[in-house]
């Protein structure tokens, strides 16, 4: 099982984000429902609904794009708790993985 389906990885990511100051409106950016979508919401996904963490999927992008937010963040040597910054880093997210790169599942199979 790679590591973006993982609901628990999910959750160690948000454990560690937010200790640094990763709110709501960082999260609205890199999840596919937008601003309306709340941490705590996708905390109690992950914790309901651990068979919805496919490879491809949109959740296995929101753990990728999580991520990604906190190794730019420890790579950059950064240190402020600043929701702006989180933010941007959201935004830099998007640019990697993009709404459309998320494949398609085929349930044919």
């Amino acid at each position: 099982m790679s590591s973006y389906t993982s609901p628990k990885r999910a959750l160690f990511l948000l454990d560690e984000l937010q200790a640094l100051g990763f709110t709501d409106k960082a999260f609205g950016v890199l999840h596919h429902f937008g601003p309306k979508e709340r941490i705590q919401s996708f905390r109690n996904y992950c914790e309901t609904r651990p068979k919805a963490f496919q490879a491809g999927g949109t959740n296995a992008a929101v753990v990728q794009r999580l991520e990604m937010v906190l190794r730019m963040y420890w790579a950059a040597g950064l240190m402020s708790s600043h929701e702006d910054l989180f933010v941007h880093l959201a935004h830099a997210t998007m640019v990697e993985v993009p709404l459309q790169s998320v494949l398609p599942i085929d349930h044919s199979e």
